[in-house]
């Protein structure tokens, strides 16, 4: 598939719009439907200005949405920003709610990124996402296509560093100023989810409810927190790569995508615990590493309105593939975009 970047952007919250979004699933019902509402008329505005500001005409708008709750047992899922208020202020159709169906066909709605991997990407034995979670999807010896997330990952280490007064952590820098502490890197390596068999999904209140009291109870310096759960996330990812790439005659080809592959500190233990083994480690362009996941919603919505699947279920565990999502019509743009 032929496909390009036209213009890209991230657009910060601001500071209300961040403790807003964290602070998501204590709200009540009512409150949080007046949010669900809410922050898609504020993502619809923002989407409106940058379209205005280069002279943008989409035809479509692919919408992930942010997520307050994700419980694969329950079949439940919520990400808020409703697509009606984000089509209503940015007037062009929007195609939403991309896990759902999976889920009510049994599958864990997550990972969708092996649409992207695999149509989007040039060719390699494993592509790693490491954003909020750490994820991966690769083709195991049998040439069934995996998929799965493997850990927390940009989620603690950014929250580490707001402690101190920081965005996020630029290139690792602050984690490489701090020692691994081994009895934190031992708690975390032995929750129980790291040893339970994929498919499997991370949903955000287990990093906020297991994972961070753990991080936090622990006494040792910020430096070294950075540091241990840095190598925490590049242990797992090994572990994965390690177990899936044996007796290989070619070197492991891991494709890094996210924002935290800009943390050279992380790369760097990454390549570490993968000594044992022939790779290459591949970066691409500054706009894939950021916005990968923005071009799959694109890519979701474009295959959704030409009626084709867009979720594999090999890698989710739902019963079959499927077309996920649901569109909104642009107010005064009656005609289905089918087709």
């Amino acid at each position: 598939m032929g496909w390009r970047f036209i213009k890209c952007k991230t657009i910060a919250y601001p500071d209300e719009w961040y403790e807003i979004l964290r602070e998501s699933p204590q709200l009540s019902g009512h409150q949080l439907n007046l949010l669900d509402n809410r922050f898609g008329y504020f993502v619809g505005l923002q989407a409106a200005d940058f379209c205005k500001e280069h002279n943008l005409n989409p035809e479509l708008v692919g919408w992930h949405g942010h997520t307050v709750f994700h419980d694969p047992a329950q079949r439940s899922t919520c990400q808020i920003g409703h697509g009606a208020a984000l089509a209503a202020a940015v007037r062009i159709p929007v195609v939403t709610q991309f896990r759902q169906m999976d889920l009510s066909l049994g599958g864990q709605g997550a990972p969708l990124a092996p649409l992207a991997d695999k149509m989007l990407l040039d060719q390699a034995d494993f592509y790693l996402n490491l954003g909020g979670i750490s994820n991966i999807s690769f083709e195991d010896e049998a040439g069934k296509l995996r998929s799965f997330d493997i850990s927390p990952c940009n989620q603690v280490l950014n929250r580490l560093a707001n402690e101190m007064g920081k965005e996020y952590d630029p290139e690792g820098s602050l984690a490489a100023m701090g020692t691994s502490d081994m009895t934190l890197f031992n708690e975390l390596n032995a929750l129980p989810y790291y040893s339970a068999p994929s498919p499997k999904s991370i949903d955000n209140n287990w990093v906020t409810n297991t994972v961070w009291p753990i991080v936090q109870a622990n006494q040792r310096s910020i430096h070294d927190k950075l540091a241990t759960f840095s190598q925490h996330i590049a242990w797992q990812i090994a572990q994965v790569v390690l177990n899936n790439h044996k007796n290989q005659p070619h070197p492991a080809v891991i494709y890094i995508t996210g924002g935290g592959a800009f943390n050279k500190y992380l790369i760097d233990q990454i390549n570490q615990n993968l000594q044992r083994i022939n790779r290459e480690i591949i970066l691409p362009s500054s706009e894939l590493i950021q916005f990968k996941e923005a071009a799959l919603m694109g890519l979701m919505a474009y295959l959704f309105v030409k009626g084709l699947e867009n979720v594999y279920s090999d890698v989710t565990g739902s019963s079959e593939d499927h077309i996920g999502g649901c569109l909104f019509q642009a107010p005064g743009n009656p005609k289905l975009i089918y087709g």
